[in-house]
């Protein structure tokens, strides 16, 4: 399998994601229509974004 095979499948299963990957509870309908594909709720997303960021 391909690399990029491999990534698409990555995409194809998380996009019918319905609970946070961090949490695991659910990911509100509201959040999934603004953002498609969501992979966290509001608050694991966040506190992703701020392990992540470099400040």
């Amino acid at each position: 399998m391909s690399a990029i095979t491999a990534i698409r499948r990555q995409f194809d299963v998380d996009a019918g994601r319905k609970d946070c990957r961090d949490c695991g509870a659910p990911i509100p309908p509201a959040r999934l229509r603004l953002v498609p594909g969501a992979h966290r709720c509001t608050l694991c997303q966040e506190r992703h974004e701020r392990r992540s960021s470099p400040h």
